[in-house]
């Protein structure tokens, strides 16, 4: 799943029905979502339970996932996105909330001691 996804299930006020379709295991107040290797628009976005993790970043068989945001804290976002320009694509509103995320936390790192990788520059 992609964030433009993520958003489209958010818009569509489905993201709940989503979640208990995927049979996590855990409450839905403990989902927090991650990107794959990267904060970018392109980042596969996987679902973890935010009670069982005790580190930034996060490496499962290998593979590193930055965390994006808890589900509360990412449909406020959006939502709040929406309410200001409900006619922005599902990709827009993603771009959006991936310069949200940049600017509220700029600094958090990856293992080799580089900025999370942001991939857009705020053009279209």
């Amino acid at each position: 799943m992609k964030l433009k996804d993520l958003i489209g299930h958010i818009r569509g006020n489905t993201l709940n029905r989503f979640l208990e379709q995927e049979k996590l295991g855990f409450e839905l107040a403990f989902v927090d979502f991650f990107m794959k290797e990267r904060i970018s628009l392109e980042s596969d976005i996987i679902i973890l339970n935010s009670e069982e993790l005790s580190e930034q970043p996060t490496v499962i068989d290998g593979i590193e996932y930055i965390e994006l945001f808890p589900m509360g804290e990412l449909v406020t976002v959006v939502d709040d996105i929406l309410a200001s320009s409900n006619s922005l694509s599902d990709n827009d509103v993603a771009k959006h909330f991936l310069i949200y995320r940049n600017n509220e936390t700029p600094g958090w790192m990856i293992p080799d001691g580089k900025k999370d990788i942001f991939l857009w520059d705020g053009r279209s």
